[in-house]
């Protein structure tokens, strides 16, 4: 006998009877939920998210039919958007109510009267469905989470980011150049979402990413981090600079034109721009989390806004050579990059010793050493 759970069917219905009914029929197969009207049966969708069928009545009070299938529809939760829903017609709702309600998203219909087999057979087959577009689903996200480049802008993945973002943050230890941290979010994109849906989203996120990519300098990179979120890692550039950018892609994106169908839509961006600071223990993550921090003050001051936060690293304290040699020995030579200037001047003095004996290229060189900064 099979210890697995019972899949999880959703009855919404203000008939008592009805649910009744229907529960005595599916109780056997399916883990049943009952909700009164559209509204309550929403509030469970968000609180149970096993959830995999939906039978639902057209007429009923707070919130029909037609808006719980509209709602669902709508959910940026992509589990509750795919969700089949039946829809139980009457006997007395004629052929143009069922293409109505499955010109609105319903998966399926069943008019009352109904068989108890029908009930059975229809809630099975949407559920095997279901199941099976979810899997597929699932596989997509893996592939889509493994790539590189991101297929509808032709930009980065997060993925890229993350590993080109390791590799250079490993350089900037080292002392070798900076970077800037450039995160742009197209203002109110859930919202854009809802009313105008995934197609719309979809050919936004295309043009915006196209705006990005021609920005994007040699050396620099830009990458799509979520729908309707861009991130660009700026070395080649300072922070004046990285405003002006910020500026001209505020201004590209104002001006262009966006369509829903035959509607016009105008956007806006909010731009958060940051030069972390980085020391041994930052990584990735970190200065991720940063920006979306400084994003969050972005989006609180409005729409189209630019924040900006450059942190200068604080002056470390001097370092002797026995303590840089500690560490050397430790394996934490990776410490030493903000030192390296008064470590060299602590060594001068000696290597200017040994070269009063040595030959007189080492001299020559400790002398080149001596008149040349050293760069952090």
């Amino acid at each position: 006998m099979s210890t697995d759970p019972l899949p999880c069917l959703l009855v919404v219905d203000d008939s008592r009877v009805m649910r009744v009914s229907l529960r005595k029929i599916l109780a056997a197969e399916f883990d049943v939920l009952e909700a009164e009207d559209g509204e309550q049966a929403w509030q469970l969708l968000a609180s149970h998210d096993d959830v995999q069928v939906v039978l639902s009545d057209l007429s009923m009070p707070n919130l029909d039919g037609y808006g719980l299938l509209e709602r669902i529809r709508a959910s940026e939760n992509p589990a509750i958007q795919s969700l089949p829903v039946i829809i139980i017609t009457g006997k007395e709702d004629d052929a143009e109510t069922k293409e109505d309600v499955l010109a609105r998203g319903a998966s399926d219909f069943i008019t009352k009267p109904f068989e108890a087999v029908h009930i059975r057979a229809r809630a099975h087959s949407h559920l095997q469905h279901y199941r099976t577009r979810e899997t597929l689903s699932h596989t997509q996200q893996k592939l889509r989470s493994e790539a590189t480049v991101d297929e509808s802008t032709g930009l980065g993945s997060a993925r890229y980011l993350k590993k080109m973002a390791a590799e250079m943050l490993a350089q900037i230890r080292r002392g070798h150049g900076r970077w800037i941290w450039l995160r742009l979010h197209i203002d109110d994109f859930r919202d854009v979402y809802v009313n105008h849906g995934k197609t719309c989203c979809e050919d936004i996120i295309s043009r915006i990413g196209g705006v990005i990519s021609s920005t994007v300098r040699d050396g620099d990179h830009a990458a799509i981090l979520a729908p309707g979120q861009f991130m660009l890692i700026l070395r080649t550039t300072d922070p004046e600079g990285a405003r002006v950018l910020a500026g001209r892609l505020q201004e590209a994106v104002s001006k262009s034109t966006f369509y829903a169908g035959e509607e016009e839509l105008r956007l806006t961006v909010s731009i958060a721009i940051n030069e972390p600071y980085i020391d041994v223990d930052t990584s990735v993550d970190d200065i991720l989390a940063l920006s979306a921090q400084l994003m969050e003050q972005a989006t609180a001051a409005g729409n189209n806004h630019i924040v900006m936060d450059v942190v200068e690293p604080e002056i470390p304290e001097p370092m002797d050579l026995a303590e840089a040699l500690l560490l050397v020995e430790q394996g934490h030579g990776n410490r030493l990059a903000m030192h390296k200037q008064h470590l060299y001047r602590q060594l001068l003095p000696l290597l200017d010793i040994i070269a009063v004996d040595a030959a007189p290229q080492l001299h020559a060189l400790t002398r080149a050493m001596q008149m040349e900064p050293v760069s952090r």
